[in-house]
């Protein structure tokens, strides 16, 4: 794994080798690459996913997700992360409806949350929500 080699010289990272969700389950995901990149039952990789609060027994500082599409789901997964208000940034470009239903999920959450967005190019693309307490 690239990301273990580069950061191997840092004591304080640990790696788990499963993706982001609401529960623990199995799920087929669409490796191809590209904007085809999903959740499909008929994928060709089989991956293991978890929730943060399943995994993580303390605050995180910090949560980045560009996890194509499955963000309001992961964030459902970390709601003590949440209370706790922990700081965030959550891409929103996956699912038109997640403009709206993500912050809403969060504030729902823990309504002290502000929020800032930025989007980082011309295209539909790489639209960022910054959530902080």
């Amino acid at each position: 794994m690239k990301a273990q080699e580069n950061l191997k010289k840092y004591e304080n990272i640990e790696f788990i080798k499963k993706g982001l969700y609401s529960k623990s389950a199995v799920f087929r995901f669409n490796s191809l690459g590209g904007l085809g990149s999903t959740i499909d039952q008929d994928g060709n990789t089989r991956i293991e996913v978890a929730s943060i609060d399943e995994v993580l027994d303390k605050k995180a500082d910090y949560i980045k997700m560009d996890i194509e599409g499955a963000e309001l789901e992961a964030l459902k997964g970390a709601k003590k992360q949440l209370e706790q208000g922990v700081q965030l940034a959550i891409s929103l470009y996956h699912k038109s409806e997640d403009i709206w239903e993500i912050p809403e999920y969060i504030k729902h959450v823990n309504p002290d949350y502000k929020f800032y967005l930025r989007h980082y190019t011309n295209a539909i693309f790489e639209t960022v929500l910054y959530a902080v307490v």
